[in-house]
């Protein structure tokens, strides 16, 4: 993927735009949500997985797995399990 050229930088650019200070904000999240997290993760920090808690207005979980960014790939059965246990509770 990345070489293609522009490619990093694309991917870069996404990023960026997205930590953008805008003060536009999509308003709360009503829905059931479910947030994996890997406590190895070197990208995403443990404080900001719990500060999004102040976001979820509806039912919510927050799973914290022993594995890095790459939760598919390094623990696929929890990942799948806590998944469809998640659609499986709020489906219909």
């Amino acid at each position: 993927m990345f070489k293609q050229r522009g490619a990093l930088k694309a991917s870069l650019n996404w990023y960026r735009a997205n930590m953008k200070n805008d003060d536009k904000s999509i308003g709360d999240i009503a829905a059931p949500t479910l947030i994996i997290y890997g406590l190895k993760d070197m990208a995403i920090g443990e404080k900001s997985v719990d500060e999004s808690e102040k976001y979820l207005k509806g039912d919510y979980k927050i799973e914290k797995l022993e594995t890095g960014h790459w939760l598919i790939q390094e623990s696929f059965e929890a990942v799948s399990k806590s998944i469809i246990n998640h659609l499986t509770n709020y489906s219909q």
